[in-house]
């Protein structure tokens, strides 16, 4: 067998690490998924308007018979962030940024799972799980920060 540069023997390519690189095929197809959330339009919307208005929503602005009703905006970090989204690329930074998000949620979980067990396999296995697991819940809205 011959050596790994600095002496060490060579490491290889084993099925473990292949099924490593699952969860993320999963994700970014996932990442490209059409939009099948019809509220997450709205979050884009109420960034849009707040960037318009310069302040947070205090009021309602979208319904027809309370439009002005006092309300509470809890997700307005992340509407802003919508909006600026749009107002850059259309819808066109949902793909990024579900793949971003993603990428760091799956990454700390695997070093995590890594540095607990040390073991490939075991971190594949847990990767490819909480990927068949979460996919499904991967949704472009607030609750994904």
């Amino acid at each position: 067998m011959e050596g790994a540069p600095g002496g060490g023997p060579a490491r290889r390519f084993t099925i473990a690490h292949l099924v490593l690189t699952l969860p993320w095929i999963a994700l970014v197809i996932d990442a490209w998924a059409p939009i099948r959330d019809n509220s997450f339009l709205w979050h884009v919307r109420a960034g849009t308007l707040q960037l318009e208005l310069g302040q947070v929503l205090t009021e309602d602005p979208f319904s027809y018979t309370v439009g002005g009703t006092p309300w509470r905006t809890q997700s307005w970090l992340a509407e802003l962030l919508y909006g600026v989204g749009e107002r850059a690329t259309g819808l066109g930074f949902v793909p990024l940024m579900m793949l971003t998000l993603t990428t760091v949620t799956f990454a700390g979980l695997g070093l995590v799972a890594y540095r607990w067990s040390r073991s490939v396999p075991a971190t594949a296995l847990l990767l490819l799980l909480s990927s068949v697991l979460l996919v499904s819940f991967l949704v472009p809205r607030p609750v994904l920060f």
